[in-house]
């Protein structure tokens, strides 16, 4: 099933959606929105993946506007690439989307099932893993990731892999497969790299979130299927901070790990006002701590102040969903 099938599904489903609350000692404050909902330039229609670059520009991945959209680290437009088609430089509902520190951006051309490299001026250089064999392909990738040595690595949701290219796009190798023993994979969405070099990855149809080597060695792995602190119901992202902590998205939260998988708090709740989530999607933090959160159906980016230090977790609410 592609992503248009799920969102169809989500739809339909949507008059059901019963908001949760998760409550934390200490949320980070929501600070502003980015973007609004529409087609205009500088407003979102679905918007997916998030990335902020060390000058603090934000890159979105705006899904069903089929582009990518630049904004300062003050909320401004301030540069905008992509079209619906599949010729280079062209997109079909963009996904995932990661800066590699050395002037690259990588994008996950959803439907078109390659990933695009971009200069972060927004110009397309070349596509890759739609080519040679079979087995270096993706099928409807998702999230993308780069570690510090310019590897990429991209949730390849239809193959049920993890699959990973150098920055010029040559296959290197992949991990993972269809099952749900350690190691395996049911539809992988997200994925994340911290410092160190480990590979996070969340899995939408798994409930749980998997920690790898950088060579793709099982580590260790959370999550159960439900709507109590540490579960997961639709979870996306990952991202890592610069402490090593973990941010996960779950249907109209976000919940917060340490590196081994211990909750240390979790926050929002399903609505459209300041601090509230319709669907988030996709998850970044920057150097200063902030959280960008985008929101696929509100058609915005939500970002949060620094984060506090950790606290206990508390009770949460119920939750029913109709997310993909």
């Amino acid at each position: 099933m592609n992503r248009t099938s799920r969102a169809i599904r989500f739809i339909l489903m949507g008059c059901c959606l019963i908001a949760t609350v998760a409550v934390a000692d200490s949320p980070p404050p929501f600070e502003r929105w980015v973007g609004s909902p529409g087609s205009a330039v500088g407003q979102l229609d679905h918007p997916y993946g998030v990335a902020v670059d060390a000058a603090g520009q934000l890159y979105v991945a705006d899904e069903f506007n089929h582009r990518i959209e630049v904004f300062s680290g003050s909320g401004v437009l301030v540069n905008v690439f992509g079209s619906l088609g599949s010729a280079l430089g062209q997109l079909n509902n963009p996904t995932g989307i990661a800066l590699d520190g050395h002037g690259h951006l990588f994008v996950s051309d959803h439907q078109n099932q390659r990933i695009v490299r971009y200069t972060t001026a927004g110009v397309a250089e070349f596509a890759f893993a739609n080519v040679d064999s079979p087995s270096t392909r993706v099928q409807f990738p998702v999230g993308v990731a780069c570690d510090a040595t310019g590897h990429v690595f991209v949730a390849d949701s239809g193959k049920n892999r993890i699959a990973v290219y150098s920055p010029s796009g040559t296959f290197l190798y992949s991990f993972g497969r269809g099952g749900s023993a350690p190691g395996q994979f049911n539809t992988p969405y997200g994925v994340a790299c911290d410092a160190q070099g480990d590979v996070y990855v969340s899995e939408f149809n798994g409930y749980r979130v998997q920690r790898f080597s950088n060579a793709g060695g099982y580590e260790l792995g959370w999550g159960s299927f439900g709507t109590g602190p540490g579960q997961f119901n639709t979870p996306h992202g990952p991202a890592v901070d610069a402490n090593g902590d973990v941010y996960v998205l779950d249907d109209h939260r976000i919940q917060k790990f340490t590196n081994t998988g211990v909750l240390l708090y979790g926050w929002a709740s399903f609505g459209t006002g300041p601090g509230q989530l319709s669907h988030p999607a996709d998850v970044t933090t920057d150097g200063n701590g902030q959280v960008y959160v985008s929101e696929w159906l509100n058609g915005r980016v939500s970002v949060f102040g620094n984060a506090p230090v950790p606290a206990r977790a508390r009770s949460w609410g119920s939750l029913k969903s109709g997310w993909r």
